[in-house]
């Protein structure tokens, strides 16, 4: 014979709060186990769960929002007023959103005003560039250095010598440009071989050893070889030849005008 479930005395009353709370702990117990990521991996890595259990998708999209909203309270707080109730209310909601991603399995260490504030003004750039023209005018010894001018963020210098193999005189104009800011520790390097050499940005270390940093400058330089009055030659002969090559330039386009428009000639009726 079948229950009859109309009957009130027969219902058994659903325990829906605890159901609830049982799936929230099971949920949170998942995304508690997932691996604190770098600040400096979260964005591309995200979370990287310790078991086999896969992240909540919509816990790391939340995690990864929290650690953005983090990061623009932290860098607009250099320009607060350090000590104003602004700047407290901003410190606060910057810990209370670090503990938002504490919650949700990231990493966040609690922020400290004083590590983000600072008396110090921007590098002179043209001030420590100076020091730059100063380190290798002091430290060059292959030849000497005829003129360095700082114009904008590159230095352009000119190194002069003579080959101690055939005593060959040389120039080396050279433009070095920092890709980010110079540090005023580097010095320009110059090292002539026939018709090339190499010119360079380097850095002393501890030891007192110049070290190559290259990579982080643009580097380019003309080398002039010969005596001056040999160079100057050099620099009429190219002049001429530049010339004669427009010249011919020139020609060649009267020839192909006259071709492709033949000029006739009309009698008179």
């Amino acid at each position: 014979m079948s229950k009859d479930y109309n009957n009130d005395n027969d219902i058994e009353e659903l325990d829906t709060k605890g159901m609830l709370e049982d799936g929230f702990f099971k949920e949170y117990a998942k995304t508690s186990k997932a691996s604190k990521a770098k600040p400096s991996e979260r964005a591309t890595q995200g979370l990287v769960p310790h078991s086999s259990s896969p992240v909540n998708t919509n816990t790391e999209k939340l995690l990864l929002k929290a650690y953005d909203v983090r990061d623009n309270l932290i860098s607009s707080f250099s320009d607060i007023k350090l000590g104003s109730s602004l700047a407290t209310n901003v410190k606060n909601a910057i810990n209370q959103v670090g503990s938002m991603i504490l919650e949700l399995g990231g990493e966040a260490e609690n922020f400290d005003p004083l590590a983000h504030v600072s008396g110090l003004g921007a590098p002179s750039l043209d001030k420590y560039a100076s020091r730059v023209i100063e380190n290798t005018r002091d430290s060059y010894t292959f030849g000497k250095i005829d003129d360095a001018k700082i114009d904008g963020q590159s230095i352009i210098i000119t190194f002069t010598g003579q080959s101690s193999l055939d005593n060959t005189d040389y120039k080396a104009i050279g433009t070095i440009t920092t890709k980010g800011t110079w540090m005023g520790n580097e010095a320009i390097d110059y090292v002539y071989t026939p018709g090339e050499g190499k010119m360079s940005v380097k850095v002393a270390n501890q030891q007192g050893e110049w070290i190559d940093k290259s990579d982080d400058y643009v580097v380019s330089w003309e080398l002039f070889e010969g005596s001056p009055e040999e160079e100057e030659k050099n620099i009429e002969k190219k002049a001429e030849t530049k010339e004669e090559e427009t010249d011919l330039i020139q020609n060649n386009v009267d020839d192909d005008i006259n071709i492709n428009f033949p000029i006739e000639e009309k009698e008179n009726c």
